[in-house]
């Protein structure tokens, strides 16, 4: 993994909210979201309005976490190398490569929609990810990484990995004290 400099969990969380909003979901337009405004605090507002509003299960699951506060450069935006595929999980807990396997085979209507958005996605976005730190050492990570935004891209990015692409992925990745919070049922 190649780490690239601080970023913030507003952020994050705001690119996050944006990218939900110019996927044009019918959930996020039918909560009166129009286009986004074109840059500045007003568009990094409403990408964070978004994402609370969009997931907020998630969120939840990310904040319970426990992010490093800014101040512990707590979010960081990172590069993921092929070799670092087999750390990434999904929120759900899935290994990335075994969504990206049941995006290639799965026949059924909900895999074919899966493999026609992967293949036509533009991957410009960073995605959102969550790493564990030691707790002694913040500049080391224990344990997966979390990716709570763009497992498509993400799947996106193994596939082309097994075709001998070597692009790296890149993330923000907040760096938290705790592990995946997996909320009981």
């Amino acid at each position: 993994m190649n780490l690239l400099g601080p970023a913030t969990l507003v952020t994050a969380l705001s690119a996050w909210g944006q990218r939900e909003a110019l996927s044009k979901k019918p959930d996020v337009v039918a909560r009166g979201r129009g286009a986004l405004p074109p840059e500045g605090s007003a568009r990094l507002l409403t990408g964070v309005e978004v994402v609370l509003e969009h997931v907020p299960h998630l969120v939840a699951r990310l904040l319970l976490s426990e992010p490093l506060a800014d101040a512990e450069q707590g979010v960081i935006i990172a590069e993921f190398d092929p070799e670092d595929a087999n750390a990434l999980l999904l929120h759900c807990g899935r290994a990335l490569a075994e969504c990206a396997e049941r995006i290639l085979t799965d026949e059924t209507q909900e895999g074919r929609l899966n493999r026609e958005l992967t293949e036509t996605l533009v991957s410009d976005h960073r995605l959102v990810c969550a790493g564990q730190v030691a707790a002694d050492d913040a500049s080391r990570f224990v344990g997966t990484y979390v990716v709570w935004d763009g497992w498509h891209r993400a799947a996106k990015w193994l596939i082309a990995t097994r075709d001998g692409s070597t692009d790296r992925l890149s993330a923000y990745l907040i760096k938290t004290k705790h592990p995946l919070v997996q909320l009981s049922t």
